[in-house]
């Protein structure tokens, strides 16, 4: 009719009015990433929870004397409230790592995500550093005690360690993004 084109609505990109409601501004680091995509750090930091859990369930100290019993970090925290800790900073750890799906979130999440990554080598290092003692009887004399630790213990300290780690690099650098939409798809800008 007047010789004007149309185009689909959905194609067109977002008026500076629709930017400014929603709060995105477009910009490459403010995209959504796919759920699927765990570069950048989420998928090594959602390994380490999930590895840090599986540790919090195995044994990590052995006593043989005065009995045989073996503690995991399920049961030193039954005994002691404050070693839940570790295992709530695992479990917060998955879902915070994973709902971080743009750079920028990622990237503003560092302080919060090595906290959480740090919590449980401190537990750990802190049950580390305060073995149990030998019991004292009446008139001066002791209860032996056999005690020593396990490997999954320090193995969630190494865990821990290299989560904080991730954690400062979380989201990546913002100069090397990877557009998934628009004219540019593919490529990576510097």
């Amino acid at each position: 009719m007047c010789g004007v084109g149309l185009s689909d609505l959905r194609a067109l990109p977002l008026s500076h009015d629709a930017l400014a409601e929603g709060g995105a501004t477009g910009a490459p680091e403010y995209e959504p990433l796919p759920w699927s995509d765990f570069g950048r750090g989420r998928g090594l930091l959602i390994a380490a929870a999930c590895v840090g859990l599986v540790l919090f369930f195995l044994p990590w100290a052995v006593q043989r004397m005065p009995t045989d019993e073996v503690f995991t970090g399920y049961t030193i925290a039954r005994k002691s409230g404050w070693a839940w800790g570790g295992p709530c900073a695992w479990m917060l750890l998955i879902p915070f790592a994973l709902l971080r799906r743009s750079i920028m979130l990622m990237r503003t999440a560092r302080a919060a995500v090595g906290f959480l990554a740090a919590m449980p080598g401190v537990a750990a290092v802190a049950l580390l550093c305060n073995p149990p003692k030998p019991q004292k009887l009446i008139l001066g004399l002791t209860l032996p005690l056999d005690f020593s630790w396990r490997w999954p213990i320090y193995a969630t300290v190494a865990v821990s360690l290299a989560a904080v780690m991730v954690a400062f690099v979380f989201g990546g650098r913002v100069e090397d993004i990877r557009l998934h939409r628009g004219s540019g798809q593919g490529e990576t800008l510097h």
